[in-house]
């Protein structure tokens, strides 16, 4: 403990205050003074021992955690105890105790007691109005949501007949909006007009506490000229009473919560202070939602530009793709070819489909360097010499050029800068192996081989489908993957029932 002297001790003890050390990471009480144990033993609890969120109501402890988290000492708050007594209470700051940390506790109870026993009553209607609001409230996943139970929560028990939310219209009419109601009387609203503008729809108790900031109590309706337009409805309804708090969310007053009673003078000042702290409790809810709303507003704005940059690309590739058919017609309807037994390879794989898609594109432009390549060696009828292979070959490297100057959301150069690669290290340009290679290169590698060999060359006929199939198949696990080669078997014997393939 805090190890005080007997003199400190003696003045702990006979403190008229209710002083108690409250642990910080238990939230339990660890010492308390006689008036406090007093004043918590006449509320049925017993300390040290107790917990925090025993000894007040759910909303004033959330409060007090937040602000004994800070370490400073903090302002008076309304608090509510078991059994409806009120009370003011405060941190007086904390202090470091290994192995915990102690926060200070004053509390002084509220000597002024109901005159009457309705008083009693009404202030027990609108502490359980405040509890059941938030005890509701905190299930809700929206602003919406929260709107609704939190007026549920209020009129639950049928001690206020009416609870409803309205939130400040920033039009020329400033009306205000019905976001949420609840209640035996909510048809009360049905066709009401409300307004924050100074008109006479605008002077009434939700209005001016919109304009001023300030809770507005309407206790005797009836005799209230600034409820004019409303007083007969209200009345048809057996409403008598009322109490219009305004909701503030960063500095501006954005609407207001409104409760109605059936008795005249139903809200004083405990009321307007238990009112007062559930709106302090709604803004905050409010503040958190709207943020996450923002956030979430923020996400689709990035995923629809995402969406678009990458149709973007997608019409650069396609540009690509044009620029080479202007000059080797051939290639581009071999990359086509190939992109369409690439996917089908890819989805008999079980790949993702947005992996499904990169390969796609990495196809549609995997032999893109082409269009560096002298268009004599591109066209020659007959067999390449070794030379003019070699310079052949430089169309992958230059692929791999061309697709690295844009920072593509796909990996578009490496799927086509590996598909002349093999498994045993015998292709080009880098001699990669084995796992080196990625995946979606070795499909594009087995795709590659079956169109070329199944199509036309300038130099020499097809060789047909049969032949590519046999090709692949002899040089599985050696030059090509074996699960991917099985995949293009089982997607492509299918094809070689199909009529002209333009093989001779």
């Amino acid at each position: 403990m805090l190890s005080p002297t007997p003199l400190e001790n003696a003045v702990w003890r006979l403190l008229p205050q209710a002083l108690a050390w409250v642990d910080v990471a238990s939230l339990t009480i660890a010492s308390a003074n006689p008036a406090a144990e007093q004043l918590f033993a006449s509320t049925g609890l017993t300390v040290p021992g107790a917990a925090l969120l025993e000894l007040f109501h759910p909303i004033d402890s959330s409060h007090f955690v937040a602000a004994m988290h800070l370490g400073n000492a903090g302002p008076e708050q309304v608090v509510h105890l078991p059994g409806g007594r009120v009370a003011t209470a405060r941190w007086l700051g904390t202090t470091p105790e290994p192995p915990r940390t102690l926060a200070l506790l004053l509390v002084t109870p509220d000597t002024q007691a109901p005159a009457s026993v309705d008083e009693a009553t009404q202030l027990a209607w609108a502490f359980d109005a405040l509890h059941g609001a938030t005890a509701r409230a905190i299930q809700a996943q929206n602003e919406a949501e929260f709107l609704a139970a939190s007026c549920a929560g209020i009129t639950a028990q049928g001690r206020y007949p009416l609870a409803w939310i309205g939130l400040a219209a920033d039009d020329e009419q400033k009306r205000v909006t019905v976001a949420a109601s609840a209640g035996t009387a909510s048809h009360y609203l049905d066709g009401m007009e409300f307004s924050w503008g100074d008109n006479p729809h605008g002077h009434g108790p939700t209005g001016q506490a919109i304009r001023s900031g300030k809770t507005q109590l309407n206790n005797q309706a009836s005799y209230n000229p600034a409820f004019a337009p409303w007083k007969a409805r209200a009345a048809g309804y057996g409403l008598a009473a009322s109490i219009s708090v305004p909701l503030t969310l960063d500095g501006r007053v954005v609407g207001a919560l409104m409760v109605y009673s059936r008795e005249v003078n139903a809200f004083g000042a405990t009321e307007v202070r238990l009112f007062e702290q559930l709106a302090q409790y709604l803004e905050l809810a409010l503040s958190g939602f709207r943020a996450r709303e923002a956030l979430q507003a923020e996400a689709a704005l990035r995923a629809t530009a995402a969406a678009k940059l990458e149709q973007i690309l997608e019409q650069a590739i396609e540009t690509l793709s044009e620029t080479l058919a202007e000059r080797d017609p051939y290639t581009v309807g071999h990359q086509l070819e190939v992109a369409e037994i690439s996917l089908k390879i890819a989805r008999h794989m079980g790949l993702s489909e947005e992996r499904c898609h990169a390969l796609r594109l990495a196809a549609v432009v995997h032999d893109v360097g082409k269009i560096r390549i002298p268009i004599e060696l591109l066209t020659k009828p007959t067999v390449l010499r070794p030379q003019e292979m070699a310079v052949l070959r430089q169309h992958v490297q230059a692929t791999i050029d061309i697709l690295g100057k844009i920072d593509w959301p796909w990996p578009l150069k490496e799927i086509a800068g590996q598909h002349h690669e093999r498994l045993d290290g015998s292709g080009y340009p880098a001699g990669l192996k084995g796992d080196e290679i990625m995946l979606e290169s070795r499909i594009l590698a087995v795709a590659d081989t079956i169109e070329s060999m199944s199509a036309s060359r300038p130099y020499r006929p097809a060789k047909g489908l049969p032949a590519a199939l046999a090709e692949i198949a002899a040089h599985q696990g050696t030059k090509y993957d074996a699960e991917v080669v099985q995949a293009a078997l089982a997607v492509m014997r299918p094809e070689l029932a199909a009529p002209d393939r333009g093989e001779a």
